[in-house]
């Protein structure tokens, strides 16, 4: 990390500070077609991820690029519905750039969620699955280069990368919803064309159960710079490798707008358990 990036990051979380009012008590990362939540909270302030020096443009239409200030369950909560991605040619620090602001900003913990394709037979579209850990297969990572060690050690350990505490948490409020809420390990790829089905295959051999194209630059700077993070996906689509078919990106849109009504519900009920 230059020290002109370590800048921009610091100046950002002071603009975010500036503009939203007190820190979050959780802050949550919506994934593609999963920001039906803004429209259901209380938003206080808002603040466009363009106005931050240093922020590079969401490049997906999905991806409206704010963080709102609101009150959920008596928290404070910010939500971020904008997303940077690999896919659109941004450098893995680009990535990683709004999830460190975050946690200068004062960001206790972090709720990472996304659209994902679900591989593993036991997966169907709309499905929910919490992420219990990763495989970064990006080949980069938000890491390289110099290591800003008044933000986390140079070599960060990632036996944990996911809160047990706050899985259980998220758990418990699937439970009280009841909705079923499945484990399984992600795989990050770069994107953006979906995979093959020799890939499919190939990433279920090496331990995955779903593949998205964000998050896994997102949670490594998280737990580098010590904020504990959960993460939970939607299956958009079952792309099960010997019975693959085409799948189009309104056909994912789609499947997130039908999850809306128990996204919302399992979130507000997860919030409500934070303490």
């Amino acid at each position: 990390m230059t020290s002109e990036y370590v800048r921009l990051v610091e100046s950002a979380a002071r603009h975010l500070e500036r503009d939203l009012g007190a820190a979050p008590e959780l802050v949550i990362v919506l994934g593609t077609g999963l920001d039906g939540i803004v429209q259901a909270a209380n938003i206080l302030h808002s603040v466009n991820v363009t106005d931050l020096d240093g922020h590079v443009r969401p490049g997906f239409h999905g991806d409206r690029g704010h963080v709102h200030a609101c009150d959920m369950e008596g928290k404070r909560v910010w939500l971020v519905d904008g997303r940077v991605h690999g896919y659109d040619g941004a450098q893995p620090n680009e990535t990683a750039f709004m999830t460190r602001v975050l946690c200068r900003a004062g960001a206790p913990r972090i709720v990472f969620t996304g659209a994902v394709g679900g591989m593993a037979d036991f997966l169907t579209e709309g499905d929910f699955v919490l992420v219990t850990d990763h495989i970064n297969f990006t080949g980069t990572g938000p890491l390289e280069g110099p290591n800003h060690d008044e933000w986390g050690p140079r070599f960060p350990d990632m036996s944990s990368a996911y809160s047990p505490d706050l899985n259980r948490t998220l758990q418990e409020a699937a439970v009280d919803c009841g909705i079923t809420l499945k484990e399984g390990v992600y795989v990050g790829v770069r994107g953006p064309q979906l995979e093959t089905a020799a890939e499919y295959r190939m990433l279920l051999r090496l331990g995955a159960h779903i593949v998205g194209m964000s998050t896994v630059h997102e949670v490594i700077a998280a737990v580098h710079m010590g904020v504990p993070v959960t993460a939970l996906c939607l299956v958009t689509d079952a792309c099960h490798p010997d019975t693959l078919e085409p799948v189009s990106i309104a056909d994912i849109m789609q499947i997130a707008a039908r999850a809306q009504e128990p996204f919302i519900r399992m979130v507000r009920s997860f919030v409500s358990k934070v303490s």
